[in-house]
């Protein structure tokens, strides 16, 4: 009897922690967690946003000089990153430590998401996108991992983690996002 009651407690232990979620941990220098970012060709130039960065603060950028984005595999190097970060110009404001840990914990999961089918939904709106970055050891560098893109296209990262990182995001400001 008393066999069967530790082979049952080790089998509900194993399976307490196969069902834990995982977490994301970035490095510590990883520069940029979260960005914002908005273009629009229509009636002249707008290109703005902004990133969180490994701190917590929200910086704003607007018309960023030679903006480099993702590879075509979708990865940025650290010092791309880098780069972009120095392009902003204004501290917007800093997210509380307990919060931002708390949504930084999301990006694992969001990163696992599938992407819905895009969709032509306008034009002359521009390209309102939410993403974030998460390390990949493998290669070294952050995979650009689509949150939400709305405007001219539509596509969301079907993932539950990415619906609720959206929703938190909207709130330091986007332009045309639906509820």
């Amino acid at each position: 009897m008393r066999k069967c009651r530790i082979l049952i407690s080790a089998v509900f232990v194993f399976l307490i922690i196969a069902c834990e979620r995982e977490y994301y941990e970035g490095p510590e220098d990883q520069p940029v967690y979260f960005e914002y970012h908005y273009i629009n060709f229509a009636w002249g130039l707008i290109d703005n946003g902004w990133m969180i960065d490994q701190e917590g603060n929200v910086r704003g950028f607007d018309h960023p000089e030679n903006y480099r984005w993702p590879d075509s595999t979708g990865y940025m190097s650290s010092e791309d990153l880098q780069y972009n970060l120095t392009q902003t110009d204004t501290l917007l404001q800093t997210v509380n430590h307990k919060e931002f840990k708390r949504y930084t914990r999301l990006i694992h999961g969001a990163a696992e998401g599938a992407l819905s089918d895009r969709s032509r939904r306008g034009a002359d709106m521009g390209s309102s996108m939410l993403s974030c970055y998460a390390f990949d050891p493998a290669s070294g560098s952050y995979q650009h991992v689509l949150l939400s893109l709305a405007g001219d296209q539509e596509q969301f990262n079907q993932s539950a983690e990415a619906e609720e990182l959206v929703e938190w995001l909207k709130e330091f400001g986007v332009a045309i996002f639906h509820d």
